[in-house]
């Protein structure tokens, strides 16, 4: 495994969860094809010594990583407020994450298509909220975004800040 940056436990569980990351698509439908994704991420966590069990759907239809100690899935699907990680410790947790990644836990057939709904309202009136308090330029979020993040605010914006904070509430949880 890498040593390289260290983040504290807290850091660490809620990049887990909250970041919903993720890359690429996937074909639509149940199962492994369309959850390749996170199956792909399990496969290189436990390439990197992480037993990590295997996903298995909700009653949502979302894919979740739970079992042997693990909680690993979306808030917005009644996941834990900080990820468990059964057995390892944040510092191994993070040195097979620097190698693999973070889960996607928003990818498409991943999540299940109504807390993908659920996620994209949300991401539109953030998106809205923005424009309203002044980042004229924000743009609406991509639906085709496997990963469903809120596209970057300019650094370089002044009403940036201001604006962040008075649409935290819109933002998705």
């Amino acid at each position: 495994m890498s040593a390289r940056r260290r983040l504290p436990a807290a850091v660490l569980a809620a990049a887990c969860l909250l970041a919903a990351c993720g890359g690429g698509g996937t074909r639509g439908g149940s199962g492994r094809v369309a959850g390749q994704k996170l199956y792909d991420w399990v496969a290189c966590m436990r390439d990197e010594e992480i037993d990590v069990p295997t996903p298995t759907r909700d009653r949502d239809g979302n894919l979740v990583v739970t079992g042997d100690g693990f909680d690993i899935r979306p808030p917005q699907a009644g996941g834990p407020t900080q990820a468990r990680f059964g057995r390892y410790s944040a510092e191994q947790m993070q040195d097979a994450q620097d190698v693999c990644g973070l889960p996607p836990m928003l990818a498409p057939g991943v999540a299940g298509v109504t807390l993908r709904a659920h996620v994209l309202a949300r991401l539109r009136a953030f998106a809205r909220c923005m424009r309203a308090h002044g980042v004229a330029g924000y743009p609406d979020p991509d639906p085709s975004d496997p990963t469903l993040a809120a596209p970057e605010v300019d650094p370089t914006d002044p009403q940036g800040p201001a604006a962040t904070t008075a649409c935290q509430g819109t933002a998705p949880r």
